[in-house]
């Protein structure tokens, strides 16, 4: 709730400025653009906060069966919330372009119409970030054996339960991968001036990792 609160306050933010500044008043439109933003921030970095706390608890227990059975009935409960929540969200985000054609077409108010459309935003995402949020955590407890509070820094007995008698080199993988990648990144930058292209070995990195981890999984007994 918070998280998608948070989102939707941030992107809001930005449509009381715009209309404020169609109101010519412009100073105003910035002051409530911030104050807004800063609500929304707070929201999430509390969410955030929150979240990380309660997982760092739960990090590498367990799920039991029974956890799992309440999970999955829940999941199925939230399955036709989850659909009207986004649903509605999506049909917000593709609606909220008629204030601005309508604006364009006939020629009200523009800064009135992009305010419109950036509080549909707000709303639309606001719907999807929350009904999605609850179902991930219903999932997560229905497919997971072991809690994991981060993939890239599982537990002890997630990370074997997972990888297997691999899971020392993904650990290690885990730790050296990224910075090694980021080292290249900057000695390809600076010494080649690529700066336009060498982003793309983040992408690159990105599939290799995805293919080590794969094969990893598919020598697993």
């Amino acid at each position: 709730m918070y998280v998608s609160t948070g989102i939707g306050l941030c992107i809001a933010s930005l449509a009381i400025m715009s209309f404020l500044l169609g109101q010519g008043s412009g100073a105003l439109g910035v002051l409530m653009m911030l104050v807004f933003g800063a609500l929304g921030v707070g929201f999430i970095l509390s969410a955030a906060l929150k979240y990380a706390a309660s997982r760092k608890k739960m990090d590498d227990r367990f799920i039991s069966k029974t956890i799992k059975h309440i999970a999955r009935q829940k999941l199925e409960d939230y399955a036709k919330s989850f659909r009207i929540g986004l649903v509605l969200g999506i049909g917000l985000c593709i609606f909220s372009l008629a204030p601005v054609l309508m604006s364009s077409i006939f020629y009200y108010d523009m800064p009135f119409g992009v305010a419109l459309f950036l509080l549909m935003v707000a709303v639309g995402v606001f719907f999807i970030v929350y009904v999605s949020v609850i179902r991930s955590g219903y999932a997560k407890l229905v497919n997971e054996t072991y809690f994991i509070r981060d993939e890239d820094q599982m537990g002890h007995r997630a990370s074997k339960h997972k990888y297997g008698d691999a899971a020392g080199k993904v650990v290690f993988f885990h730790t050296v991968y990224w910075p090694v990648i980021l080292v290249v990144y900057f000695i390809w930058s600076f010494v080649f001036h690529a700066w336009a292209y060498s982003w793309l070995i983040f992408v690159v990195g990105g599939i290799l990792q995805d293919f080590f981890l794969a094969q990893v999984n598919r020598k697993r007994p």
